[in-house]
């Protein structure tokens, strides 16, 4: 299941995408199928059997100097992938922006309720 879906779905439409998601994805479908508990050694060698099993499918690690690992298709050029970490790096930029946006409106609100008690 899980080596269909990296065929079709992460080499067939040449995506990158983050171990995490795929070991989320595999947790999901065992406890569909039934079992109750996964064990951490199986979450471990899932990297290692993505190794042995794809010879196409590089696994990057600290492309955003943090302990993610990403499955790179290695059928992707350079272009493609600065273009996947430059539009990951501008939607980091888009939250952290809008949470000071956020919290300057917030601070302002506080000020001005202030203002008006002080009256």
């Amino acid at each position: 299941m899980l080596f269909h879906y990296i065929r079709s779905e992460v080499l067939g439409n040449e995506k990158i995408l983050r171990f995490t998601e795929m070991t989320e994805l595999l947790a999901s479908y065992l406890t569909s199928m039934g079992v109750e508990e996964i064990k951490l050694y199986t979450k471990k060698h899932i990297r290692r059997n993505l190794q042995a099993g794809f010879g196409d499918v590089h696994l990057f690690e600290n492309l955003f100097e943090t302990t993610s690992v990403f499955i790179v298709p290695a059928n992707l050029s350079p272009l493609q992938v600065a273009k996947y970490i430059t539009t990951i790096i501008l939607e980091k930029q888009d939250n952290a922006s809008q949470s000071s946006r956020s919290a300057n409106i917030h601070r302002a609100a506080i000020d001005i309720r202030k203002a008006i008690q002080d009256r």
